[in-house]
């Protein structure tokens, strides 16, 4: 999702934040938004996960789950997947943008340093920088919050200010900005609500 789908999401949504409604028409036109790539980094954690995404394996043979039968799993050209939740949808829209490597030997038994080796390559390295990092930190250096970690090996190796948001919900004030703690109480009466609206319409024409 590139920053300008967000700031439309966010604005339908009710996030206030998306732009301040203090500016001026000529400011508004100014403004514009980051149009570049978006990077989202997915941990599917331990032998199990994968086998919803990119590595299904059906109940029959070895058992690993008993989600779905080998005859119901899905490819996507050379690739095949789970026949779980939105994956048809995902995949056969992103399936020639799409590298799928499965199986890598990470080298080891001890999952933390597998981890480790999985995000950056490096085994004997505590604090050299994931692929994420190095990516916030070419592509998006100047930008606030560039590099979001909701938790798992996230070391930057200085390149780039991280911050951490280890629960989901922590963005849910930012998503629900107009209303006192999260409840169905606004900071400010309907009259103005309204106003508020009505100004975010126009700037998004």
């Amino acid at each position: 999702m590139d920053r300008r789908h967000f700031f439309k999401l966010a604005a339908a949504s009710g996030l206030s934040v998306a732009l301040p409604f203090g500016q001026s028409r000529a400011e508004e036109a100014a403004f514009e938004p980051y149009e570049g790539n978006f990077y989202v980094m997915l941990k599917a954690h331990g032998g199990w996960d994968p086998t919803v995404l990119c590595d299904p394996k059906g109940r029959e043979g070895k058992g690993i789950n008993q989600t779905y039968s080998n005859g119901e799993i899905l490819t996507s050209g050379a690739m095949t997947y789970a026949p779980l939740g939105v994956n048809q949808t995902f995949f056969e829209r992103f399936k020639d943008e799409l590298l799928v490597l499965n199986g890598v030997d990470m080298a080891t038994g001890s999952h933390t340093t597998g981890e480790r080796y999985a995000w950056t390559g490096k085994q004997e390295k505590s604090d050299y920088p994931t692929f994420a990092a190095m990516v916030a930190a070419a592509r998006g250096q100047e930008l606030a919050l560039s590099y979001l970690s909701f938790g798992g090996y996230d070391a930057t190796g200085g390149l780039v200010p991280l911050a951490r948001l280890p629960r989901n919900n922590a963005l849910k004030p930012l998503a629900t900005s107009d209303f006192l703690n999260n409840s169905t109480n606004l900071y400010y009466p309907d009259s103005v609500r309204q106003r508020i609206d009505a100004k975010r319409k126009r700037r998004h024409e």
